[in-house]
C-alpha cells in the first residue's frame, strides 16, 4: 500500500463537499425528530431519563456533521471570508442541535474541538491554555448540574446535596465534577467487594438498545443493582463493568488494546495536513477518556468513526474525479 499516496490525498482534500455534509446530518435529524415530541433536555431537564435512548443515538452523529463544518471554516478562513463565515455559522448550529439533548458531555467535546482548532500549536502546551480548558470544563459539568437541580423538583437541591456529602468547602460546581469522578470508584468497588453480577449483559447493553422495544441502557441496569429505579444511569468505570462481567485478564486487556488504537490513530493524524483527521483525533480520544469513566460502550463510539470515515473516504474518491 503507497502511505504516500494515501497522504497526497489526504491533505489534497481538505475541505469537505458540502453535499456530503448535508447527507452526514441526516442521522443527526432522524434522532432530533424523536426526541421533539418528549421534549429538549436541556430546557426541560426532566425529560432527560424519558427521551428514547435511539433519539440520543441518531443525534449524536451531528458530531460528524460539526467536525467537518468545523474543518471548512478552518480551511477556508484565509481564502473564501464569505463562505468561511457560512460554514462557521453551520458549525454553531450543529454546537446548538448538539446542546439540545442536555449531554454536558457532549457540550464540553465541542468546545474542546472548537478550541484545539482555534489554538492548536502542536508541541505547546500553556498554563493559560490549561487553565481556559479546566475553567470550561468546570462550568460546564457543574454548572449544568446544578441547573438541573434548581429546575427539576425530583432531585435535591444542589445546596442540601453539599450537606448531606460533607461538601460544603468545594462549592456547588466542583462539588458536582468531585462528585460525578468519585461516583464510578464507588460503583465499582461495590460491586466488584460484594459479588453483584449484573442481570443484563453490560457491555453490549447500550448496543442492543439500538434494537426496537429495548431501552435498558448499561447504566439502567448497574442502577438496577443499586434498586434505583427512577430512570437515571449509574457509571461503574471501565475497569470496573469489565472485571464484573468478564474477569480481571480481560478488563486490562481490552483497556491496553483500545488505548494502543486510539493511541495509534492520535499519532497517526500528526502527519497529515488535515484539520478534520486531526479533530476525528481528538474525538476517539475524548471518546476513550469518556468510555474509562463511564465503564460501558456507548454505539456512538463505534458508529460516529464508521460514518466519518464512510464521508471522509467518499470526500477522498470525490477529489480523485
Amino acid at each position: 500500500m503507497n502511505l504516500d499516496w494515501i497522504k497526497r490525498k489526504v491533505e489534497a482534500n481538505g475541505i469537505i463537499n458540502f453535499k456530503l455534509i448535508i447527507l452526514s446530518s441526516i442521522p443527526g435529524f432522524i434522532g432530533l425528530l424523536i426526541m421533539l415530541p418528549t421534549g429538549i433536555p436541556l430546557i426541560q431537564s426532566d425529560k432527560f431519563t424519558l427521551v428514547s435512548p435511539k433519539a440520543y443515538f441518531f443525534l449524536e452523529m451531528f458530531f460528524v456533521t460539526f467536525i467537518f463544518c468545523l474543518n471548512n471554516y478552518l480551511a477556508l478562513k484565509n481564502q473564501n471570508a464569505k463562505l468561511s463565515r457560512f460554514y462557521l455559522n453551520l458549525t454553531i448550529l450543529c454546537f446548538i442541535l448538539l446542546s439540545l439533548p442536555g449531554y454536558r458531555g457532549w457540550i464540553l467535546i465541542c468546545c474542546f474541538l472548537i478550541f484545539y482548532a482555534t489554538y492548536e500549536k502542536p508541541g505547546r502546551i500553556t498554563v493559560t491554555k490549561i487553565f481556559i480548558i479546566a475553567s470550561l470544563g468546570a462550568l460546564v459539568l457543574g454548572g449544568l448540574a446544578v441547573y438541573r437541580r434548581i429546575v427539576n423538583p425530583d432531585l435535591t437541591l444542589a445546596s442540601d446535596a453539599l450537606i448531606n456529602y460533607e461538601a460544603e468547602h468545594l462549592g456547588e460546581i466542583f462539588a458536582f465534577i468531585h462528585f460525578s469522578l468519585r461516583e464510578s470508584i464507588t460503583i465499582s468497588q461495590t460491586l466488584i467487594e460484594n459479588g453483584i453480577p449484573p442481570s443484563y449483559p453490560l457491555f453490549l447493553s447500550d448496543f442492543l438498545t439500538i434494537l426496537p422495544n429495548y431501552d435498558m441502557a448499561g447504566g439502567k441496569v448497574i442502577a438496577h443493582l443499586f434498586s434505583e429505579y427512577s430512570g437515571v444511569g449509574l457509571t461503574p468505570g471501565a475497569l470496573g463493568a469489565l472485571i464484573i462481567e468478564f474477569g480481571y485478564f480481560p478488563a486490562i486487556l481490552v483497556v491496553f488494546l483500545s488505548s494502543f488504537t486510539v493511541g495509534f490513530i492520535g499519532r497517526l493524524s500528526k502527519g497529515y495536513n488535515n484539520y478534520s483527521f486531526k479533530l476525528f483525533s481528538l474525538l476517539l480520544l475524548i471518546y476513550y477518556i469518556h468510555y474509562l469513566h463511564r465503564g460501558i460502550p456507548k454505539p456512538a463510539y463505534l458508529f460516529v468513526p464508521l460514518l466519518f470515515m464512510f464521508f471522509f473516504t467518499l470526500n477522498i474518491i470525490r477529489g480523485k474525479k
